[in-house]
């Protein structure tokens, strides 16, 4: 569901836009682009609850696409039962003070017991895609600011349900170069349908250090970047490329 879901927009005047979340609910991350590592920014609990909502929201609409929607919320057995049955029974699954990690895991093992795993693709596409990915460690569950997202799969996961056909997602990033860098690098993005894209340079701390892009990709485009390095001080930086159907982050060292 691309279009965004509002929760509780009443309490605010009833205004499209409006609601008591940072964003709506929404498949697209351009309408709502919250990833694993905005549970630092985000109040405790019921936006950081946000995000984790953020990516049950993509899992269920991945079953959903791939199962259909079944009306009857009790016998049914489409996407959005499966959904609600792995969230379930997840939560039953997961250990005391879980963290994000911790209930991805759970949500996965739940697909096991019950479904004998039919589902852990679409799971994974769904939380890497929030980076809360392979690689994510989630640290403390105690704390929202020592968790690490990460945007990769397992192996033997297709970014793609359906590898032979085109996908909305299909994008090429290449690698920035050079890397290590001591004043400038460059790097290339190409996207294979028409869709608003950020392009985004942080800092280690999640500090938005320069914004490159934010804006419409026309489709089947190829743009050039330049990553000026000049008035940045040594360190690790971090690329965040964020399409409407995609996400990727790219690690930059800059030396003197």
């Amino acid at each position: 569901m691309k279009s965004g879901r509002e929760i509780g927009s009443y309490l605010v005047g009833g205004e499209p836009g409006g609601g008591i979340r940072a964003y709506p609910y929404s498949t697209s991350m351009a309408v709502n682009p919250h990833t694993y590592r905005d549970i630092a920014t985000e109040p405790v609990p019921q936006g950081v609850g946000s995000v984790w909502a953020a990516m049950l929201w993509e899992m269920t609409w991945g079953l959903i696409n791939e199962e259909g929607f079944d009306g009857d919320l009790i016998d049914g057995t489409a996407g959005n039962n499966i959904a609600l049955s792995l969230t379930t029974e997840g939560m039953k699954l997961q250990p005391c003070t879980p963290g994000f990690v911790d209930g991805r895991d759970a949500i996965l093992m739940a697909d096991t017991l019950t479904y004998e795993g039919a589902h852990s693709d679409i799971i994974w596409r769904a939380f890497a895609k929030r980076g809360l990915g392979y690689s994510a460690d989630q640290g403390s569950s105690n704390s929202v600011a020592d968790g690490t997202e990460a945007f990769d799969l397992p192996p033997g996961v297709s970014p793609v349900a359906n590898e032979g056909e085109v996908d909305p997602g299909t994008f090429v990033l290449t690698a920035p170069y050079p890397n290590p860098f001591e004043g400038r690098a460059w790097f290339t993005l190409e996207v294979a349908e028409a869709q608003d894209v950020r392009v985004t340079l942080y800092d280690v701390m999640g500090r938005e250090v320069i914004r490159l892009h934010d804006g419409p990709f026309a489709a089947g485009s190829r743009h050039g970047f330049e990553v000026d390095g000049r008035p940045l001080a040594s360190g690790v930086y971090v690329l965040r490329v964020v399409g409407e159907h995609f996400a990727e982050t790219q690690r930059l060292t800059l030396v003197r």
